[in-house]
């Protein structure tokens, strides 16, 4: 079946249509591999097929495609290689996809994706071009498929030049190696963690760890050790573990990052000053900061005249519930700037007189929670300043 994105005049035939996260992005982007034909046969190809990339701008349940083929650093390499078809597999087994490409001459090609990442968010394909190199030297196709036949966790390959040929997949890539994973995983924290290293079908564990920030080592620089008891964390730190297997099989390095912050944010209540008496409820601004962690995450005040406490809701600015009151970037009202500067305004609420408690407190991106800063003011008839102490 051959989809026609041309029109009935000036058709152009869709050979296939490939839908994969190519900028990780977490939805799916498509690539359409298309050849343009004449009006009188479908058959009579007049220009060899060119793949386009439409990138997902949108999401994955509103999407919207753009043709991108001019940005795409893969199709830089495929166009020059008369591509006939396109595929996407994990040939390598590093929890990345390459490609797999059929071209003029029933040529296979491999492209192996080097995991490199760059600013544009898309990966780095490298052509294969050695007979060693290129796992698919052997297989003769215009359109390769690939599918675990033998159900043994890796693809096998069918191909046409003539004959249906069976390619079985016995490279020491794919056979089973240890199952490999730490607990907690990598994550932000705001204590010291154990960290357990455990696996599936293995031996022995090998770990190594890299102190964060410091100048970037060789892996081979650093010393490891065989893992037997958890390992503490108390400290920014990248632990890099591999496995090995009863028959000598090594697992994939893997690497997990740790960053503990048990650093307190601090925050102050500028304004109004303490047990000052005001005629209404003032402007309450301050600042908080988190010099030594990872970055404020979060302002909350708490306002209180004894069992009444104030909402952030101006259709219901009252509440017997304990409530803290969140300032945002995006508010007007209740606003946390991006340079720590915060305040809390209540210009169309009309306040009954009494004595309230202002309360404010500050949480990091790791969890920490500042100390709180507490002032109680007056509302009364008269504004005055408090005494001079």
């Amino acid at each position: 079946m051959k989809i026609n994105t041309g029109t009935a005049s000036q058709p152009n035939f869709c050979r296939q249509m490939i839908w994969v996260d190519f900028d990780n992005d977490s939805d799916l982007d498509i690539f359409i591999n298309g050849g343009y034909v004449s009006e009188q046969a479908a058959e009579d190809i007049v220009s060899y097929p060119t793949i386009l990339y439409y990138e997902n701008q949108g999401t994955g349940r509103r999407p919207h495609f753009v043709e991108s083929s001019q940005h795409n650093t893969l199709l830089a390499q495929l166009n020059n290689d008369s591509p006939r078809s396109l595929i996407f597999e994990d040939i390598a087994q590093d929890q990345d996809f390459d490609a797999i490409i059929g071209e003029d001459y029933s040529v296979v090609s491999y492209y192996e994706n080097t995991g490199s990442v760059g600013d544009n968010g898309q990966p780095i394909f490298v052509k294969q071009r050695t007979v060693q190199d290129n796992v698919f030297a052997n297989v003769f196709s215009n359109y390769p498929s690939l599918v675990d036949l033998d159900n043994d966790g890796d693809k096998e390959v069918f191909s046409s030049l003539g004959n249906l040929t069976y390619h079985q997949n016995i490279s020491l890539a794919s056979r089973t190696l240890p199952n490999l994973y730490a607990l907690p995983k990598t994550g932000l924290y705001n204590r010291p963690r154990q960290v357990s290293l455990n696996c599936v079908d293995c031996e022995t564990i090998y770990y190594l760890l890299e102190t964060v920030p410091q100048n970037r080592l060789n892996l081979s620089e650093l010393e490891s050790a065989e893992y037997t008891a958890p390992i503490p964390i108390t400290s920014n730190t990248l632990v890099h573990f591999v496995a090995i297997d009863a028959q000598g099989d090594i697992s994939p390095v893997q690497t997990e990052s740790y960053l503990i912050d048990t650093t307190l944010p601090e925050i102050k209540i500028s304004s109004p000053t303490n047990h000052r008496t005001l005629a209404s409820m003032p402007l309450i601004e301050g600042t908080a900061v988190d010099p030594d962690g990872v970055g404020l995450d979060r302002v909350e005040l708490q306002i209180n005249n004894g069992p009444l406490y104030i909402s952030p809701d101006n259709d219901n600015p009252f509440t017997h519930l304990l409530t803290w009151i969140p300032l945002e970037q995006t508010s007007k009202v209740f606003r946390l700037s991006s340079n720590g500067r915060w305040y809390c305004h209540f210009p169309d609420r009309t306040f009954p007189t009494g004595t309230y408690t202002i309360i404010a407190r500050a949480f990091d991106k790791a969890g920490n929670q500042s100390n709180e800063d507490i002032i109680t003011v007056t509302l009364d008839e008269v504004d005055n300043q408090p005494p001079n102490p």
